[in-house]
């Protein structure tokens, strides 16, 4: 079975790979940056920074 990939630009001008036998995207259809802001971000530093400034209080 031969895996056939596609390079599509996404949201923010990035790019992903994407699977058409598996109607699949590897990363955000959104961009690299905008998965990157949710990922890092959002559910990482902004889940830590309270307990950081907790510790340094």
């Amino acid at each position: 079975m031969k895996i056939i990939l596609e390079l599509k630009q996404t949201a923010d001008g990035s790019y992903t790979l994407y699977n058409s036998e598996l109607n699949e995207h590897y990363h955000s259809i959104h961009g690299a940056n905008t998965e990157s802001l949710h990922v890092f971000i959002q559910n990482g530093l902004a889940y830590l920074l309270p307990k950081i400034l907790l510790l340094i209080k």
